[in-house]
C-alpha cells in the first residue's frame, strides 16, 4: 500500500482518501486520478491534456470536468488546511506545491524510538564490540578458506 505525506495531509490512492487529524475523507475516483498525477510530478507545471489522460484513460473528458475536480479537490484539501497546495497556471495546466514523501503503512504507524542520553556510551560500546567481532569472525573466515585452498 502507497501513502503520501503531504505536510500534515496523508494520501492514500489506493482508499481514495486524504486523512488528517485521524480523520479519512474520501476521493471520487477522477479527482483520485488528479491528485496521483500531481503528485507524482510534485513542482512541475503539468498540462490539462496530460493530467486529463490520466485521470479520464479510457474516456473523453473536457477542460470543464478537470476543473470541477480541482475545484473538488481544493475543498478537499481546504478541508485539510492544505489549500494552497495547487497553483493554476493560466491556459497550462497546474502545479503541486508540496514535497510528497512516500511512507508506507508500518512506517507511519511505528512510534518513535528514543534512546535516553545514559545509554548512548552503553550503546556505542555494545555496537563497538559487535562490529569488532563481526570484523575479527570475517578475517578468520578469510584466513581459513585460503588455508584450505
Amino acid at each position: 500500500m502507497r501513502t503520501f505525506q503531504l505536510g500534515q495531509i496523508g494520501f492514500d490512492p489506493d482508499a481514495c482518501e486524504l486523512v488528517s487529524d485521524g480523520s479519512p475523507e474520501h476521493l471520487q475516483p477522477q479527482v483520485r486520478n488528479v491528485l496521483l498525477c500531481l503528485v507524482n510530478h510534485a513542482g512541475e507545471v503539468v498540462s490539462k491534456e496530460r493530467l486529463i489522460e490520466e485521470a479520464w484513460p479510457d474516456r473523453t473528458a473536457t477542460d470543464e470536468c478537470l476543473t470541477r475536480c480541482i475545484s473538488l479537490l481544493r475543498k478537499h484539501l481546504k478541508h485539510h488546511g492544505g489549500s494552497h497546495l495547487i497553483e493554476t497556471i493560466p491556459r497550462v495546466g497546474y502545479r503541486l506545491h508540496a514535497n510528497p514523501r512516500l511512507v508506507n503503512e508500518q512506517t507511519a504507524e511505528l512510534p518513535a524510538v528514543t534512546v535516553p542520553s545514559h545509554l548512548f556510551g552503553l550503546f556505542d560500546m555494545t555496537v563497538l564490540k559487535t562490529v569488532t567481532a563481526l570484523s575479527v569472525l570475517g578475517i578468520v573466515v578469510i584466513f581459513l578458506s585460503i588455508s584450505i585452498s
